[in-house]
């Protein structure tokens, strides 16, 4: 009997018991009840077929839905939630039938036989079989009869084995052109484990994502293979020991389905299958099912994508790009095979069918997350086109009432626009958005055309970054996989997505944009023509620094001010034993800055006195200068990177609104400790930090100032609710949502204490530092006011002052923070720290080796954690970029991608 919409936490002893006393009364008492957790279905098992339809009889429905279940005769209900009970559609497992025979004559009930089982489980079970085969493939319907559908096959002897963590699948070597190769599948991304039967033996594992796939060498084939590359990279040279290869797919069949076809088939012996039935009694491993399950014929997978792809670029379609889209999301992201996802576009483009094109884009989204996954808990009916297009039109209601209500991000913010994204995996690519982002100087200057350009993402299976392993080689997936997509072309409903550029944050996520050729006042605008437009790069000869140049013009940015090209001056940089003091910093007349306050949202409230700045080729700090005269922006030669004549306007990138919260982290406590700091004093603060956690969730004030200073839940203004249901006498307690917010990010917040020893520090702070204009600060001197919207002050005396990341004991360094005399403009600067002009080494280079372009400087004032001493600061020397002696091409910066992603892992 099979059980559906059961609260999917129940559990297999809950179920168990529920249906005990409602068997009983049919005089059946030896059953057996198969819940999984997380899945709202269950099965029963009954030794003989009459007490089946006996049950049936009472409880069952004959026909789906609301009226068959309106048509039964004793309704079950669950939890207050209707339960559906009708006939399983495949026979029962073989060996539970004739072990539920066994024991209803030996007149053994459940929960007798519950202790055998436990018995059982602890028992060594064998975990290693012998496999003849596999397939790759889905799970779809014939009718209402679910089976599988295979879409790549080879007839490879191997091992399938349980391990502690994952499934492994070791395919043996056929031969110099087919090696040995390794399916490894965490349990986590387990969505159902199906078992065959005697005469189908089968295991077949149905996965939320794509499996990691590896490829052994044995030692006498990697020498050779080694021997007859012409240049190893450096990833070759790093892993001379390494025989195992992460690989894209098994085959080249499989390459075009192994994104999608997340369904592995593994033919093993009937002698064998018993066997991998009773691994269910085995804590932490998944929970098989027991289903002997039909193959099903479908076209080819490949000539499905074809023929779907070709649908959504004809231009012929009454489809918007952003339907499109979403559609072409539903096949890659596997909620969908391609054949229904056309059938889908066929019914919505019918002359009968109107709707308005961005709120069917998203009823179309909304359906990733409405969709279940083919399978045993899923049915037919739920997938079907009909089905599915009826939940469409209800997604199109309720968003077109949604929208009366809910307020629009983008329509609200200039600096925000809806971005589509890729995620590239070594697997496949995957679709998503589109997403709210903050723009850059690009989305900007084309806002009208922002479709146009895809943020591309380069993640692991699981949406990791890439991890190091000693044991394997990521080469394949750098210089091949990954180094395909960035040379090559995303097509996305007929527009042909190329590669365009990043900056340095995104580059540090492993973030790039790509681009699609647009018209523009009647001419094509392309990714090389967007690049040009932006200045002249053709002097660089360094493929790094070409990057970082060009993606200045990616950095996000909150605002945008319009400023005429005679406000400019460019002002000389200070300069002194071959060292730079000005470096990265400008000033500018409070006219300019009054025209940020205006143009900044947030500035409503704060009035900022620094900010970083992108102006043409131009990026660093910026502070008021009270001296300036009107509208006056003055830069270094520090600051200007590259010639952009075509763009004059400020973009804001940040700004010192009031100073940040300052946390200690194990690099900078062992430093401090080495310089003498007490280890008493890290202890007190972690004990109070612990106590502040502890006493959050006491009462409303607490909590509300622990989401504020943690910057949680700002967005949703979450801790201005929990305030205002104090207020009108409600507890936050009350709410099992707000409750379990605010205890995950308690939770997070010990997590990050326990692991990082990241530790509040009351006294002390995170600001921008800039330099001292009025040469008032001497050598070893800072200034640093802060205020806001309520009181201020000006730091005096010893303070110690330092730079993340910390990693040598000069990184911390002591100095006096003086206050600057009645009248000075340092007056009129707050929320930052001044630096001195003079000396023999300015002191932002000795802290990490920093500067003045944007960088964040801590500063200490709790004399518990005052170091007895100080060490002379390292000396970061500059190394030259790399000249190649031409004028960089697209091929050289998606080479320096992958070697920062190459380079950029952790062990």
């Amino acid at each position: 009997v099979f059980i559906r919409n059961l609260p999917e936490q129940t559990t297999e002893n809950q179920a168990q018991r529920y249906f005990r006393p409602i068997l009983a009364k049919l005089n059946i008492n030896v059953f057996h009840c198969e819940k999984h957790n997380g899945k709202n279905f269950a099965r029963i098992t009954v030794p003989d077929r009459q007490q089946g339809a006996i049950f049936l009889q009472n409880h069952g429905q004959s026909k789906p839905g609301r009226e068959g279940f309106g048509q039964v005769r004793n309704k079950l209900h669950f939890r207050g939630r209707p339960i559906n009970c009708v006939e399983s559609t495949h026979a029962p497992d073989e060996f539970l039938l004739q072990s539920l025979q066994k024991d209803e004559l030996a007149g053994i009930r459940p929960k007798e036989a519950r202790g055998v089982k436990n018995q059982v489980a602890r028992s060594k079970l064998q975990k290693s079989f012998n496999i003849i085969g596999f397939d790759c493939g889905l799970m779809d319907y014939r009718k209402i009869e679910l089976g599988f559908v295979s879409h790549f096959q080879q007839a490879r002897s191997g091992r399938l084995k349980f391990t502690k963590r994952c499934i492994l699948i070791n395919l043996d070597q056929q031969n110099q052109d087919v090696l040995a190769q390794q399916i490894e599948i965490p349990y986590n991304s387990v969505q159902s484990f199906i078992t065959g039967s005697l005469s189908n033996p089968f295991v077949l594992f149905s996965l939320f994502e794509a499996p990691k796939l590896f490829e052994k060498v044995e030692p006498m084939t990697e020498m050779i293979l080694r021997l007859s590359q012409m240049g190893p990279s450096m990833s070759t040279i790093k892993k001379k020991n390494d025989v195992r290869y992460r690989i894209a797919a098994l085959a080249k069949g499989h390459e075009a389905i192994v994104a999608t076809c997340l369904c592995y088939r593994i033919n093993i012996s009937s002698a064998d299958i018993q066997n991998v039935q009773m691994l269910k009694m085995v804590p932490g491993l998944p929970k098989s099912i027991p289903w002997d399950m039909p193959n099903i014929t479908k076209l080819p997978f490949h000539v499905q994508m074809t023929e779907l792809n070709r649908a959504l670029t004809d231009a012929r379609t009454k489809l918007t790009f952003e339907v499109k889209f979403q559609f072409q999301r539903l096949a890659l992201n596997f909620y969908l095979p391609p054949y229904k996802v056309l059938q889908l576009t066929k019914v919505v483009q019918q002359p009968s069918v109107a709707f308005d094109a961005s709120i069917f884009a998203d009823a179309v989204r909304r359906l990733s997350y409405q969709l279940p996954f083919a399978g045993a808990d899923a049915d037919a009916i739920e997938l079907s086109v009909e089905s599915i297009y009826k939940l469409l039109q209800q997604n199109e209601q309720s968003i077109t009432q949604e929208r009366h209500f809910s307020r629009d991000i983008v329509a609200e913010y200039d600096h925000i626009a809806y971005i589509h994204k890729a995620t590239v995996t070594p697997a496949g690519i995957y679709l998503e958005g589109p997403m709210p982002e903050v723009k850059n100087r690009v989305l900007r200057k084309y806002s009208s055309f922002t479709s146009y350009f895809l943020q591309v993402s380069f993640v692991d299976e699981d949406g990791e970054t890439l991890r190091y392993d000693r044991s394997t080689s990521l080469e394949r997936i750098f210089h091949v996989r990954f180094k395909k997509v960035l040379e090559g072309i995303i097509n996305i409903a007929g527009r042909p997505y190329e590669f365009l550029g990043f900056s340095h944050s995104s580059l540090r996520a492993q973030t790039c944009w790509f681009m699609a050729p647009f018209i523009l006042n009647g001419h094509l605008r392309y990714a090389r023509m967007v690049i040009k437009d932006l200045g002249d790069f053709s002097a660089i000869r360094s493929p790094a620094k070409c990057a970082a140049r060009i993606g200045q013009a990616f950095s996000q940015t909150f605002s945008s001010v319009a400023l005429s090209r005679s406000a400019f001056r460019e002002i000389p940089d200070v300069k002194r034993n071959n060292r730079v003091f000005s470096d990265g910093v400008g000033t500018c007349s409070k006219s300019v800055l009054q025209k940020i306050w205006k143009a900044y949202a947030q500035s409503r409230v704060y009035k900022p006195t620094v900010c970083q700045i992108r102006y043409a080729g131009a990026k660093g700090m910026i502070s008021l200068d009270s001296r300036l005269q009107g509208e006056a922006l003055c830069l270094r030669r520090s600051m200007i990177k590259f010639e952009a004549p075509n763009d004059t306007d400020i973009e804001i990138c940040g700004a010192g609104f009031k100073p940040l919260p300052l946390y200690l982290n194990r690099p900078l406590i062992k430093i401090l400790e080495d310089l003498g700091v007490p280890d008493w004093s890290f202890v007190y603060l972690q004990a109070e930090a612990v106590e502040q956690l502890r006493i959050t969730t006491l009462n409303p004030v607490n909590a509300a100032y622990f989401l504020q200073r943690n910057l949680i839940g700002k967005a949703a203004r979450l801790s201005w609710l929990i305030r205002k249901l104090s207020y009108i006498g409600m507890s936050f307690q009350d709410d099992h949502f707000l409750r379990s917010v605010l205890e995950l990010a308690v939770l997070i917040q010990l997590k990050e204490l326990k692991y990082r020893s990241r530790i509040y520090v009351e006294n002390g702070m995170t600001v921008y530092g800039i330099m001292d204009e009025t040469d008032f600060l001497e050598e070893g001197q800072i200034y640093c006011s802060v205020q806001n919207e309520k009181s201020g002050m000006v730091l005096t005396g010893r303070v110690v002052i330092t730079r993340n990341p910390a990693l040598h004991p000069g990184d911390i360094q002591c100095v006096d923070a003086v206050d600057a005399p009645e009248g000075s403009p340092l007056r009129d600067v707050h929320n930052c720290v001044v630096f001195s002009s003079k000396g023999k080494r300015d002191l932002p280079s000795q802290l990490s080796g920093g500067d003045l372009d944007g960088d964040l400087y801590n500063i200490i004032y709790d004399n518990d954690l005052f170091p007895q001493r100080t060490c002379e600061p390292a000396d970061y020397a500059i190394e030259p970029p790399l000249d190649i002696g031409r004028e960089v091409t697209r091929s050289d910066m998606t080479d320096f991608f992958i070697l920062f992603m190459e380079n950029d892992q952790l062990g």
